[in-house]
């Protein structure tokens, strides 16, 4: 997994890393899903994941809901921290 994060990131900028994280966490080696990003085992999978932005001027939380290689439903909660 190291080695494909390194893949994803390695020349990510601002205008590409939020397209690049979600190809990350929709990862899925065919072969060897029992150790992928998106981890499919007899005994357990990944069934959702969480996205926390943070600035100094606010903080969002995405919570998507199912597998990240399917359709998903995110929910947003956002808090503005400026002063």
């Amino acid at each position: 997994r190291r080695r494909l994060f390194d893949e994803h990131f390695a020349d990510a900028d601002d205008s590409t890393w939020v397209s690049r994280q979600e190809a990350f966490h929709r990862h899925s080696w065919p072969d060897r899903q029992h150790v992928s990003v998106c981890m499919r085992r007899d005994d357990a999978q990944t069934v959702s994941h969480t996205v926390v932005e943070l600035t100094s001027k606010r903080s969002e939380l995405t919570y998507f809901s199912g597998v990240p290689d399917g359709t998903l439903a995110p929910v947003t909660a956002s808090l503005d921290v400026s002063r």
